[in-house]
């Protein structure tokens, strides 16, 4: 008995690859923005996330010297280098905001509101933002 062999496979068309191509391209163009939605909503969380983890090494420094770092609060690398030499503040990698548009490890400043160490209130904030 003698066996019949399959019928050949026939490839794709061009116009089928086309149509698949243009769908895909399609699809890819359609996701951009909500990529880049999701990219721009991290870089903002990262910001949060470094503020957070700022203001926690300030508090700490305040209270522990029972002083503000108010003459020193628009310098980003006075308070930089304040916190991370005396062992507020882990590494410098934080004082970094990603969605900042320059990229110099300095880019948040304190700003403070009250008069006497228990009245002031210290906010940390990106310095490209401008109150």
């Amino acid at each position: 008995m003698i066996r019949q062999q399959p019928a050949a496979r026939q490839a794709f068309t061009l116009v089928e690859i086309m149509i698949v191509v243009a769908v895909i391209g399609l699809l890819a163009v359609l996701s951009i923005p909500s990529l880049m939605r999701a990219r721009n909503t991290s870089l903002a969380q990262t910001c949060i996330l470094n503020q957070r983890q700022i203001y926690d090494g300030v508090v700490r420094y305040e209270i522990d010297y029972r002083q503000t770092l108010q003459t020193i609060a628009s310098d980003g690398v006075q308070v930089r280098n304040t916190l991370v030499n005396n062992g507020y503040v882990n590494h410098q990698v934080g004082f970094d905001c990603p969605a900042s548009p320059i990229k110099d490890f300095d880019d948040y400043r304190l700003l403070y509101t009250g008069s006497d160490l228990t009245n002031v209130t210290c906010t940390v904030v990106p310095a490209h933002v401008r109150p």
